[in-house]
């Protein structure tokens, strides 16, 4: 603590011991007696100790290092408040094998991530949509056939109660978090790895691969939503994500507008499920799906926790997504692998397939049958595409 935050005071060995036995509630006759050594020479190392870190007196230094502790327990206690979010999604909606962990990064924030399947398998790197969960959920058998170790960090404003609204409102919270994983790729995993991303999180998987090429090798993006695709005008889920982009464009309206959304929608499981028939008209297998009929399990409390805890992580990836989207999509110019079911009504197999026009760096590959949610109801095809596709 000492060295946290007086950094540029230099204390002996000595000087230590005796402010620590001091903080303890020894005084300098009894500390001196322990270390037999004379009041003075105890007397001497305190009196040194307080010039250093500019204190008149004992009294003084006790004061000054006091606060400094209780600051730390402080941070202490937020820090433990954060992470309780992340980790009662884990345990309540993850499969028991997922791994939880927390790496601080050499620029002062920390990273939050999930790791799952085989410990040695090879390392893909995922980085996930607001939707993702359907594809965690389904995933630990698939990776274990596979040997994939699928790394996923939980992105700056997902399941997070730290504000984020500075970097939010600012409109730099997305490039923190291209940052920060690419800080976490560079000195944690320090090797080439696989790219996988899903819906939105496909974005944030081509700017990394862009950030730094040289650790990446294969990309792979899962049901890419495409804002603003014309097929988009004529189907139900393609305007509910046009009109909920609009929102993010708008300072502070986004999050006033989920909170209202999911007390109105979550608040009963009646106008979830009918929440689902509208915006998945069209794909009766996603019907299935987010309600459980197919895949792992009903979306209903998953999908409310995420979005109670996750309102700036999600309305920025709209905002990032809607103004810098196309950009990204237009400067892709190595290989990249799209994955998408012929069923999304999100964003149709056309607009995906219209990508590759005149750039031979891009290939799809069709999903037969499925819908946006693929991977929860056909992960053994999902799963079967990405082992054939990895590096």
């Amino acid at each position: 603590i000492i060295k946290l935050f007086n950094p540029e005071t230099e204390l002996m060995a000595s000087e230590l011991r005796t402010i620590f036995q001091i903080l303890s509630g020894s005084n300098p006759g009894s500390a001196a007696q322990a270390d037999k050594v004379s009041v003075e020479t105890k007397r001497t190392h305190l009196k040194r100790a307080c010039a250093k870190l500019g204190c008149a007196g004992q009294h003084e230094l006790i004061r000054l290092l006091m606060g400094q502790m209780i600051r730390v327990i402080y941070l202490c206690e937020v820090d433990s408040t954060h992470l309780r979010i992340t980790q009662t999604f884990t345990t309540r909606h993850l499969d028991s094998g997922v791994r939880f962990s927390i790496q601080h990064l050499r620029n002062g924030r920390q990273l939050r991530y999930w790791e799952m399947g085989p410990h040695d398998g090879h390392p893909l790197l995922f980085m996930h949509g607001f939707l993702s969960p359907f594809l965690l959920i389904n995933a630990p058998e698939h990776l274990a056939k596979h040997n994939i170790r699928l790394i996923t960090p939980v992105r700056s404003g997902y399941l997070d109660d730290l504000t984020q609204s500075e970097a939010f409102h600012a409109g730099t919270l997305c490039d923190d978090i291209v940052e920060d994983i690419s800080l976490f790729v560079e000195d944690i995993l320090a090797v080439p790895i696989d790219l996988l991303g899903d819906m939105f999180g496909g974005f944030f998987a081509l700017q990394l691969e862009k950030k730094i090429p040289d650790l990446f090798g294969t990309v792979i993006i899962n049901s890419m939503h495409i804002l603003g695709a014309k097929q988009q005008n004529t189907l139900p889920a393609g305007k509910f994500l046009s009109a909920v982009g609009k929102l993010a464009r708008r300072d502070r309206m986004y999050e006033l507008v989920t909170r209202g959304f999911h007390k109105a929608v979550f608040s009963s499981e009646t106008a979830f499920k009918l929440l689902l028939r509208r915006i998945f008209k069209g794909s009766p297998i996603d019907i299935s799906t987010a309600l459980g009929d197919v895949g792992a399990g009903y979306s209903y409390e998953w999908w409310g926790y995420l979005l109670k805890n996750s309102p700036l992580g999600v309305a920025s990836d709209f905002r990032y997504v809607t103004t810098r989207g196309p950009d990204i999509l237009k400067a892709i110019d190595r290989p990249v692998v799209f994955l998408h079911g012929v069923n999304n009504t999100f964003t149709t197999l056309e607009e995906i397939d219209n990508l590759a026009t005149d750039k031979p760096q891009i290939r799809v590959v069709s999903l037969p049958d499925a819908g946006l949610l693929g991977p929860a109801s056909h992960p053994q095809l999902f799963w079967d595409e990405i082992a054939r596709n990895l590096g």
